[in-house]
């Protein structure tokens, strides 16, 4: 082979190699979790905001609340007994048990609201953050249906596991990227703890604890 005709074979090769695709799509998404912001609105009776209730609300807003507590206690301009000041005593009364429980942000009002009656009604509401999987994402076929399980060309590797990590997040308000550290998650005392056994020294022993004479 001459080299003129090496030089245009090597120019051939090149060319058919140019016009091969060599691309192909991934079967892995690139999405991630997502958080999404809700409203969380609720009406309870005022005499049924016991120290249950609002324990079991402090309780599910610092799981995924973010924000103030808005508190507004209702009172009726008509009656005797359901008046504004009733109301504001209501409304002093579950604040200070709201804070007791931890709540650190509570913003307290009263609304009046003809013909009510002699009950008032307490409206709490605050931002509320789920984490929930990518979006339009879909789901591993037999994840819920493990007799059916059929290929989904359309599915998406990673999707399903993205989910699955959605619903281990305590705080989905964390994944904004705004998330403070509490201030006893000092690294230096946590490390601390641990030096004296690292050390070498032995643990004291444990003491039993007798219950009766």
């Amino acid at each position: 082979m001459t080299r003129s005709h090496f030089f245009v074979t090597t120019c051939l090769a090149a060319l058919v190699l140019t016009g091969c695709e060599m691309y192909a799509e991934s079967n892995v998404t690139d999405r991630r979790m997502q958080v999404r912001e809700e409203t969380f609105t609720n009406q309870v009776a005022v005499n049924e905001l016991d120290n249950y209730y609002i324990a079991s609300l402090v309780q599910d807003y610092s799981q995924s609340g973010k924000g103030p507590i808005d508190l507004t206690i209702t009172y009726d301009p008509q009656s005797k007994t359901n008046t504004a000041m009733r109301a504001s005593d209501e409304a002093v009364r579950v604040f200070r048990a709201l804070r007791k429980e931890g709540a650190a942000e509570v913003v307290t009002s009263v609304l009046p609201v003809r013909e009510q009656g002699g009950e008032s009604v307490a409206i709490i509401s605050y931002s509320s953050y789920q984490a929930a999987g990518p979006a339009n994402c879909g789901e591993m076929p037999g994840m819920n249906s493990p007799a059916q399980i059929d290929h989904d060309p359309s599915y998406k590797m990673g999707c399903t596991l993205e989910s699955v990590f959605a619903k281990q997040i305590a705080d989905p308000s964390d994944l904004l990227g705004d998330a403070k550290a509490p201030p006893y998650s000092e690294g230096r005392a946590a490390s601390n703890v641990t030096q004296a056994q690292r050390a070498g020294a032995p643990n004291k022993p444990l003491k039993g604890v007798s219950a009766s004479d």
